[in-house]
């Protein structure tokens, strides 16, 4: 199990690398390290600003990478995510949002483990499906 949290550890970094992120540089982030109440911070970021476009920007990436990460680390899990294949990052946003809202006690908590849990509470599986299919 602690090679998958390497690997999504990993994902999550190199997905963050990319998401465009403007935010500065005497402020690093690192997603392990960041809490849920973090990121909704920056999914909540006013887009008015290029600052908070950034904080946007990033949010979207990081939820996009915890869900690309979940494709790889979940093949052995009973608990997957089954996504239709044309859900939007934006829509992975505002699953994220919904969900941490609802669940204030959980903003504690590292972020991508809340991000999967609402993935999980928004796309569940029935039967055999995995993540990624139409239903």
């Amino acid at each position: 199990m602690n090679y998958r949290l390497i690997a999504l550890l990993l994902l999550l970094t190199v997905s963050s690398a990319f998401s465009g992120d403007q935010t500065s540089v005497s402020e690093p982030i690192f997603p392990q390290q960041m809490s849920a109440q973090e990121l909704l911070y920056k999914c909540n970021a006013s887009a008015m600003t290029s600052m908070g476009r950034g904080s946007g920007q990033y949010c979207t990436g990081f939820i996009s990478g915890v869900e690309e990460a979940t494709r790889f680390v979940q093949a052995g899990s009973d608990k997957k995510v089954c996504m239709p294949s044309n859900v939007s990052s934006r829509k992975l946003k505002d699953v994220y949002t919904r969900y941490a809202l609802k669940n204030k006690q959980l903003l504690n908590k590292p972020a991508a483990e809340i991000v999967l849990l609402a993935l999980r509470s928004a796309y569940p599986c029935t039967g055999d499906a995995n993540i990624g299919s139409s239903g």
